[in-house]
């Protein structure tokens, strides 16, 4: 119960310090409520929209799988392992974020400059992913064992298969 509670309270807390932030640094604003326009942007922004409905529904749907055709101890052992490879995506979405808004830009004024952008992101990616993957096919029983102990031993051989997952991920995260 205390964990379920330092989430809510920590989600609570960003929301609160959101607003704050927007508050301070917004100029003349008022609330108007959702209008039709509003769901333009969104269709406008519909291939953003579907990969990040598809990745959230893949990150859910295959532990169910896993749990209902192999059964609840081969399910833990997935998530545990993909607990760990999930825990990179911090970089990806990090790297991702802090250039988003600069992508944004380009794209509305200098589309060759974001064709370059964009390559460099993914050769970004692609050095700082590799590296991970390897270690984690290296490092994964020890991996497994130290963060989640001695009865998760069979999560090592999925962190290996899932490892190979990793470069992929950051591209397309």
């Amino acid at each position: 119960i205390g964990v379920a509670w330092t989430y809510v309270l920590g989600n609570l807390v960003i929301l609160v310090l959101a607003h704050r932030w927007f508050m301070r640094h917004a100029q003349n604003w008022e609330w108007r409520g959702i209008g039709w326009s509003t769901f333009g942007h969104v269709l406008r922004s519909r291939t953003f929209f579907a990969q990040s409905l598809l990745l959230t529904a893949r990150r859910r749907l295959d532990v169910i799988l896993i749990g209902h055709f192999l059964g609840q101890q081969q399910a833990g052992a997935y998530h545990s392992a993909m607990a760990l490879v999930d825990r990179f995506d911090l970089v990806q979405d990090s790297l991702s974020t802090a250039a988003f808004s600069r992508v944004a830009s380009l794209h509305e004024h200098a589309r060759e400059d974001l064709h370059d952008l964009v390559r460099g992101l993914f050769k970004i990616f692609l050095v700082i992913s590799l590296p991970f993957a390897v270690a984690m096919q290296l490092l994964s029983d020890d991996a497994i064992r130290i963060v989640f102990g001695e009865g998760f031993a069979v999560a090592g051989p999925i962190l290996k298969i899932l490892a190979i997952s990793v470069p992929f991920m950051f591209i397309s995260g």
